[in-house]
């Protein structure tokens, strides 16, 4: 039984669960919380992904795993030390206080090690009713650094070691400063279940650890919901944990099914089979359906849009493969980024929505206000990009396009292959303002191979997953080169001294503030240089239906975000 049952096998799951958990909410309905109905615990919240989840094993645990772990399943079964909320901003979970620089919470030493004190909540279990103790979070690290895996934000790395003095004490040990060991979101592994397989593992093969039932059929963890059922290639199925560490969820079961095609899960919302859709499961072009055939329900749902990624334009930084050699010159990216007509690439991938970017910098970020008024910000203005080119000595052809020296002036556009519509409102935009823009489309082998991709003539459209360091694609760390195989965020080849400090500073500083303004100076600089050209945030869609309250908009890792606190209308 798979996904291509469709809508009927979805609705006769939902059904049966339902069904079962009304007997449920009968037997304990005088034992329910105030504020909770029979309703809320009877009733299933069926929640919709684009993939089925292959393991419980996180991205964060293991980031070459192969394994899948749809976000969603993250977050309904799993709790951590501290986790981002919808604006990805970190806040406590399982740890009552974190460590705080300058405190003796957070100590650093002479010779640049650091130790950081973690104090859990008190009377925390995992969902088989065995005590969470510090030591379950010295086994994760222990394993972590055993198969040689970054941690969340890449912290294991630096880590030499952890130790518990009490069941609620986790003391963390760096050999180097780590600037987020504050919000770091270390997951504990059960020391009563895992401890024995995970040492017999290291010793022999670490890797091994992630082949345990544990990670699928048998999972235990700390999160909102409790593991009760998986059914390969059907459903997954949790039930309310009555010692979550934020409360019992007031929706007394979940399941978690998954549909690859859209059309599909618009369907299932529609008829109510699904009462919410995450996790790539839809996509924007399929909103207006949503939004048209709710408008007249009484109970209409909700489409939230979490930012996901700033898509953007990049120039060839690169002397040896820059053309024209006017790339090089801010004045000439100045100029195009003038021509550009933001508003109309909104208005034809986001249907209008309050998409635009000056930046790649996420607008959730906790310093874009102050961001934003540094930026160089580039308005649509043909008659400021006629004066920059003239400048530089380029002039109008009987046919009303630049050029120099008898060569008309032509600028070669390439897409990914999902950025097509972008690169043709490009086109548009940069032929009124009298450039030539040729689109060179990629075939499918071509796209495999980084170097086409790196050593494009002009201008390459590409996209930043949104994340809190913004330096990646300007650093020369990040350099794509020859020797790197063509790997590294930096693609276009930019390289600024200043940008380079900056970064440095970013990734070194212990002071979030002084991180922010690393952040704010180097993207400042790079807006100043034209050194991209931001036109949208692209947006991950979540939709409910309109008996379901709760979810709500953000960073799109976070839909989940207190699952806990919803409830039917």
């Amino acid at each position: 039984m798979g996904v291509r049952a469709g809508v009927s096998l979805v609705m006769l799951l939902s059904l049966i669960t339902a069904a079962c958990g009304e007997g449920a909410a009968r037997r304990s309905a005088t034992e329910m919380p105030a504020g909770i109905s029979v309703q809320d615990v009877s009733r299933t919240l069926v929640v919709v992904s684009r993939t089925e989840p292959s393991t419980f094993v996180s991205e964060e645990l293991n980031p070459t795993h192969t394994g899948n772990t749809p976000d969603a399943a993250w977050q309904i079964f799993h709790a951590e030390l501290a986790q981002p909320d919808e604006a990805g901003v970190s806040r406590l979970q399982l740890a009552e206080a974190a460590p705080q620089l300058g405190t003796s919470s957070w100590k650093v030493f002479p010779d640049g090690r650091m130790e950081t004190t973690w104090l859990l909540r008190p009377n925390l279990t995992w969902h088989d009713g065995a005590p969470l103790v510090a030591d379950d979070f010295v086994l994760s690290i222990q394993f972590q650094k055993s198969v040689g895996k970054g941690g969340l934000t890449k912290g294991t790395s630096e880590v030499e070691g952890a130790i518990a003095p009490d069941p609620r004490t986790l003391v963390i040990q760096y050999k180097s400063p780590f600037p987020l060991a504050g919000e770091v979101a270390w997951q504990p592994l059960p020391r009563h279940i895992l401890g024995s397989s995970l040492e017999e593992a290291d010793g022999r093969n670490p890797a091994e650890g992630f082949s345990l039932p544990y990670w699928t059929t048998e999972f235990v963890g700390l999160g909102p919901y409790k593991l009760e059922r998986w059914e390969p290639g059907a459903f997954i199925t949790g039930v309310a944990f009555p010692g979550y560490v934020d409360g019992k969820p007031r929706i007394g079961r979940i399941q978690l099914v998954w549909q690859p095609d859209g059309n599909t899960v618009v369907a299932n919302l529609l008829s109510g089979t699904v009462h919410l859709a995450t996790d790539l499961s839809l996509v924007f072009d399929q909103t207006p359906v949503l939004k048209r055939e709710w408008a007249s329900k009484a109970q209409p749902g909700s489409i939230l849009l979490g930012t996901a990624k700033t898509v953007f334009a990049r120039p060839q930084f690169r002397p040896e493969y820059a053309r024209p050699a006017a790339m090089l010159d801010v004045r000439f990216r100045q100029a195009l980024a003038y021509a550009i007509d933001k508003q109309s690439i909104v208005d034809a991938v986001m249907d209008g929505e309050p998409a635009m970017a000056d930046t790649l910098v996420a607008k959730e970020e906790d310093y874009y206000a102050e961001l934003d008024r540094a930026l160089t910000k580039y308005p649509l203005d043909l008659r400021r990009t006629d004066q920059l080119l003239t400048e530089m000595g380029f002039t109008k052809d009987g046919e009303g396009f630049y050029g120099q020296g008898g060569n008309r002036l032509s600028i070669q556009i390439m897409p990914l292959s999902n950025y097509q519509r972008e690169a043709l409102i490009l086109v548009d935009s940069w032929k009124r303002a009298g450039i030539e823009s040729p689109i060179r489309t990629l075939s499918a082998a071509e796209q495999l191979d980084g170097e086409i991709g790196k050593t494009y003539p002009a201008i390459a459209i590409t996209q930043f997953s949104i994340k809190p360091d913004p330096f990646p694609y300007f650093n020369s760390a990040n350099l794509a080169t020859p020797a790197t195989r063509w790997f590294g965020a930096n693609g276009g080849g930019y390289y600024d001294a200043e940008v380079d400090r900056l970064s440095d500073l970013y990734n070194a500083s212990l002071d979030r503030n002084d991180r922010n303004r690393a952040a704010i100076q180097g993207m400042a600089l790079v807006t100043s240089q034209a050194a991209n050209f931001p036109l949208y945030y692209a947006k991950e869609v979540v939709a409910h239906t309109g008996n379901l309250t709760g979810p709500r908009a953000g960073l799109k890792k976070y839909a989940m975000s207190k699952v806990e606190e919803w409830r039917w209308q």
